[in-house]
């Protein structure tokens, strides 16, 4: 059965996935023992296949109690909280609604045909309004299913070490390389991808090297 989650982005990453220029997305693994990664201790283990004692169990992390579990790949690939391939992801943006439902909470506001509501990493309108009859830009946590515009379908799902990302992939990243002679173009686009993760995740992110979730995606007709 197809499932849907939701998923963040932020707005330069929404205006890439309209362009078309983005179709993966990186997100680290989260350990249930969620003090222990928050500290810096070692949460997550990968070996080799065939393993004298682990055999074809090449994955170990810790549960909430910081008790080691182990798993093998096909069952770690499936305890990624965003699904499998053939799931679909709809898209959580910042939003705003016509200002006369300016005190409505989310589930109030309407989304028939004529209703107004307002995109704002593209400053699209659905409905006909100008920006004059927008209300205040609302969180994307705060987006409701019925109003996001965007659902993306998983195409594959892989863990890998933040730091092993390719210039390609980070090009499906949706990133625009910064321009600086005696750059190669690899080095631009690993170098944008860089700054968006530390932007994102904060400084010491990128030097912690975690493992994450990488997923590409394609979009499709909500």
């Amino acid at each position: 059965m197809i499932k849907e989650k939701p998923i963040l982005f932020k707005d330069e990453m929404i205006r890439a996935i309209l362009e078309g220029r983005k179709t993966q997305t990186r997100r680290a693994v989260k350990s249930p023992a969620k003090n222990m990664q928050a500290s810096g201790a070692e949460v997550i283990k990968r070996r080799e296949p065939g393993d004298k004692w682990y055999g074809d169990r090449i994955w170990s992390m810790r549960g909430r109690t910081g008790v080691w579990g182990d798993y093998t790949h096909e069952r770690f690939l499936s305890m990624c909280p965003y699904g499998k391939p053939g799931d679909r992801l709809w898209v959580r943006e910042t939003w705003a609604a016509h200002f006369i439902w300016e005190p409505c909470a989310p589930s109030r506001i309407p989304v028939d045909e004529g209703s107004c509501l307002f995109y704002r990493a593209d400053e699209f309108c659905r409905g006909g309004c100008d920006e004059g009859q927008r209300g205040k830009w609302r969180p994307s946590i705060h987006m409701p299913r019925r109003i996001s515009r965007i659902t993306l379908e998983i195409a594959d799902v892989r863990v890998e070490r933040l730091h092993d990302i390719s210039a390609e992939d980070a090009k499906a990243e949706g990133v625009e390389p910064f321009h600086l002679n005696g750059w190669c173009d690899d080095q631009k686009f690993r170098g944008e991808f860089y700054n968006l993760w530390m932007e994102i995740n904060g400084p010491d992110s990128w030097d912690a090297n975690p493992w994450v979730w990488a997923i590409e995606f394609k979009q499709v007709t909500p």
